[in-house]
């Protein structure tokens, strides 16, 4: 049966662990004075405040979330082509996209491929070890996809966001408790009422599932598109918003469970929906535009987190939140800050940071212009090419017989009908311009596609991965040295900027709610002994003990640029030791050739222990090589053994002063020998014919004799 980690705390203890120690004594329980009555702000007061922070922070994002429109459409391949001609070209190269799921595709392999991808330290006395800490957030951030159906696992998440800020500047997370109702199975054993034909009913025992809900929590972690978010933007941290749209049916749920004023979202009863960006949200999610059914009810809901100010420009209430529905209804009464870190539960930041800027700069900006001019001159070419072909002709329509015959056009190859009265020698249709494709055209556009590729920051080489094509690997390092600390740099303020507080607000609200988490996915991830300790410890003093301890370190990103330069560097150093001869004996006398090569398939990420020969494999290895060795010795001196002379024309049985035949492993004084009885003739005193270096065939006319 499903229970919380709080339920099973009892458990352990039953079973023969040790008691968790003590708290000291500034941990113990005492009285505690009330807290202080927060002050209330009427529904009008909150109403207008909210709209007045939404329509700042509004104004300031418009000319952000036009750039972010424009990258989009590059994105799935769509240009403004409203300049152009009837018949003209409007193709387009997929540069953008190319480069984008490029990056994200690194960013995800630097979160799944390297194990560990973060680590965590605590203080020497920590009642728990780091270990225990990075395994309990991993069970987070994994459970994700298991919660809803619609939810993704952590590295997806991720690499979606780094396409959000690629074409859209920043990368939005939202790290909230999340309560839910976990459906478990058992089996129930029972009797009923059977009937067999011809027998009178009797009980039988069944069994069958019968469903178990369990109330529990769990930490969630959404992506929010930038459209959706509403930040302080003079840079102070005064507010934010999120803007996010949901169905009349879930908000009711959630006021069933107390997140909402139930006798507020009562009185929502029509639809409402934002018309400023539902087009641009079909578009840019790969979709057309719907309709609704009208029975789908729409509810806007504006969740704010900050500081309410008063008409007197005073803080009436500090770091709290309030919800507010369709812009006029508050179906949350601002509260303080529900969660124990008292900020707010997002975690944003850019790829490329802006000093003073809230919305920063996409990586996408200025090489999406880059591939819009490559689009133009790709067309251009197109165009110039037809034109080479077919130019443009002029039509004596009156010399036709038949004008209609060029009605629809004038195909090659077809045959006009002129009249009789046409000058002999006159065309009735003749070309009057023609154009070409420009010479510098293919100069031009390898310039913009090396541009593009240096203002988009991401090639092969620099995500860690080796060229397609067969280059040295001194160029090699060449292109990964070209605005290598840039990507460095971006690469570095991921990590810091966002996967690592991420990962801190994930903890600490992991901590608050840690008791209503499922005990069985906590037990199995950290064991018996540490879920004990962590169980029996009240969520006060659990996060008093972890919150501002605990530090958390990414390195997954950084890895996987590490390994790749690695790669590139042991490659060129074998490039270096083959140029000259001196230099492989010296690399031979001084390195070890195996470990170059397991340095290398680390690097590659390949385990050189998984595809190393086993002590079995070694000696049959061997026992080949010998016998490989043997059968190249019997075939040498199967071939230094003698050839008998019967048939072979110019040696005679019996011969002992035939030639040598150049080529042949026999030698000299054993050629012209045969099995006869005695010596043969020998050859007359005088110059010997000369044999030449290469044996050349003779011709099949005149077969070779010996000349006696």
């Amino acid at each position: 049966m499903a229970e919380t980690l709080a339920a099973a705390a009892l458990g352990p203890q039953a079973r023969g662990l040790p008691p968790p120690a003590d708290l000291p004594p500034e941990r113990r329980t005492h009285d505690l004075e009330p807290e202080p009555e927060a002050p209330v702000m009427s529904d009008d007061d909150v109403l207008r405040a909210v709209r007045a922070y939404k329509t700042e922070a509004d104004d300031a994002r418009r000319s952000r979330l036009a750039l972010n429109e424009r990258n989009w459409m590059a994105y799935y391949g769509q240009q403004d082509f409203s300049g152009k001609l009837p018949g003209q070209s409007r193709e387009v190269i997929p540069k953008v996209s190319e480069s984008v799921e490029a990056l994200a595709a690194f960013v995800k392999r630097g979160l799944t491929e390297y194990g560990n991808w973060f680590s965590v330290k605590v203080p020497h006395r920590s009642p728990i070890p780091a270990a225990v800490i990075q395994k309990l957030i991993q069970v987070v951030l994994d459970q994700q996809q298991q919660l809803e159906e619609h939810r993704l696992n952590f590295p997806t998440l991720t690499s979606d966001a780094m396409k959000v800020g690629s074409l859209g500047a920043l990368m939005i997370f939202k790290v909230s408790h999340y309560p839910y109702l976990a459906r478990r199975f058992v089996p129930e054993r029972g009797v009923a009422l059977g009937r067999v034909e011809g027998q009178p009913p009797q009980m039988q025992p069944i069994e069958r599932l019968t469903p178990v809900e369990q109330s529990m929590s769990a930490v969630v972690i959404d992506l929010i598109p930038p459209e959706d978010f509403y930040p302080d933007p003079t840079g102070r941290g005064l507010y934010v918003i999120h803007s996010v749209e949901r169905d009349l049916d879930d908000v009711q749920a959630m006021a069933d469970q107390g997140a909402y004023a139930p006798e507020v979202v009562a009185q929502i009863t029509a639809d409402f929906q934002r018309t400023e960006f539902e087009a641009f949200k079909s578009w840019s999610r790969a979709q057309d535009q719907t309709t609704p059914p009208p029975f789908r009810k729409r509810v806007v809901i504006d969740e704010f987190w900050g500081t309410l100010l008063g008409e007197d420009g005073r803080a009436v209430l500090r770091d709290c939140m309030c919800a507010i529905a369709n812009e006029r209804y508050v179906i949350r009464p601002p509260e303080p800050n529900p969660y124990w870190h008292q900020q707010s539960p997002f975690v944003y930041a850019p790829l490329i940071r802006i000093p003073f800027s809230e919305w920063h700069k996409a990586v996408q900006d200025n090489a999406v212009a880059l591939n819009m001019a490559q689009n133009e001159l790709v067309n251009l070419i197109i165009d110039g090419g037809y034109e080479a072909v077919w130019g443009v002709r002029q039509l004596h329509l009156d010399w036709l017989e038949d004008p209609t015959q060029a009605q629809d056009g004038i195909a090659p190859g077809d045959t006009l009908l002129v009249r009789q009265e046409v000058p002999a020698g006159a065309k009735v249709l003749e070309r009057v311009t023609s154009g070409g494709v420009p010479q510098d055209a293919l100069a031009v556009y390898n310039l913009l596609d090396k541009e593009y590729n240096a203002a988009s920051m991401v090639n092969d080489v620099k995500m860690g991965l080796l060229p397609e094509k067969a280059v040295k690997a001194t160029e090699i390092v060449a292109a990964e040295q070209h605005s290598n600390s840039t990507f460095d740099g971006i690469i570095k303020d991921i990590e810091d900027t966002m996967i690592e507080p991420l990962l801190w607000k994930v903890w600490l609200t992991a901590l608050q709610c840690l008791d209503d988490f499922s005990a069985q996915d906590v037990i199995a991830a950290i064991g018996e002994r540490w879920a004990y300790v962590l169980a029996t410890m009240s969520p006060a003093a659990r996060y008093a003990t972890f919150a501002g301890s605990c530090q958390f370190q990414a390195s997954g990103l950084s890895s996987t640029l590490a390994r790749g330069k690695d790669l590139q560097k042991l490659l060129a150093f074998a490039d270096l030791g083959t140029r000259s001869p001196f230099l492989a004996q010296t690399f031979l006398e001084n390195y070890s050739a195996k470990k170059y090569l397991d340095r290398i398939l680390q690097a590659m990420n390949i385990d050189p222990e998984g595809i190393e020969l086993t002590p079995e494999e070694r000696v049959q290895q061997q026992v080949k090589f010998q016998q490989s060795q043997q059968m190249q010795a019997g075939g040498a001196g199967q071939t230094g053994a003698q050839i008998p002379s019967e048939g072979v024309p110019g040696l005679t049985a019996g011969g002992g002063g035939g030639r040598a035949i150049e080529g042949s492993a026999m030698p000299r004084e054993t050629m012209g020998r045969g099995p006869g009885p005695g010596p043969g003739p020998s050859a007359p005193p005088g110059p010997q014919p000369s044999v030449p270096a290469h044996p050349q065939p003779a011709p099949a006319a005149q077969p070779p004799v010996y000349r006696g």
